[in-house]
């Protein structure tokens, strides 16, 4: 988005009487202010987009979480969705929605043989190739049938993402 800064000067105008009648309104030239042309004005640099916080983990995208070996991943691990904080304007009001989360629920468990139960579907997982989620659950049928990155959280767990929606895993 461009944004363009165009700033105007105020004028007085001599006070006028109310029984002013139109022809008695002379018109006011502006002093020292200078016309600005279209073809003068240059947009101002667009602000970089921040991202979102997704609560008071760390972002799993994070360059200084030391990755971890594959197998760090294996075994069971209660899931989790955590809770967050984000606000929204609308020009008006500014909305600040809470959500609490949920609670340890659901076990995920990543076996060595490439299948993995979540949420009471098994199925497969495959390695990505990528350091900060270096499995993927296929199909999760449960949720969504998306699939599902597991990364390392730079904590002593794991981060369970589809994209949009995320899920917190702890031994």
């Amino acid at each position: 988005m461009t944004r363009i800064v165009l700033a105007a000067a105020a004028c007085a105008a001599p006070a006028l009487p109310s029984s002013a009648a139109a022809g008695d309104i002379q018109p006011v030239q502006a002093q020292g202010v200078d016309p600005v042309h279209a073809d003068d004005v240059q947009p101002a640099p667009a602000a970089e987009p921040v991202a979102p916080n997704p609560g008071s983990a760390p972002s799993p995208a994070q360059s200084d979480v030391k990755a971890k070996p594959v197998r760090w991943y294996f075994g069971a691990w209660k899931t989790r969705v955590p809770g967050t904080s984000y606000e929204t304007d609308d020009g008006t009001t500014v909305t600040q929605t809470t959500s609490t989360g949920t609670g340890w629920g659901d076990k995920l468990v990543i076996r060595r043989n490439g299948t993995y139960r979540w949420k009471g579907h098994e199925g497969r997982w495959s390695r990505t190739g990528n350091p900060s989620y270096p499995i993927v659950l296929r199909h999760v049928k449960p949720v969504n049938g998306r699939d599902w990155a597991v990364g390392f959280n730079g904590s002593h767990g794991v981060y369970i993402a589809d994209g949009s929606t995320w899920y917190e895993g702890r031994r």
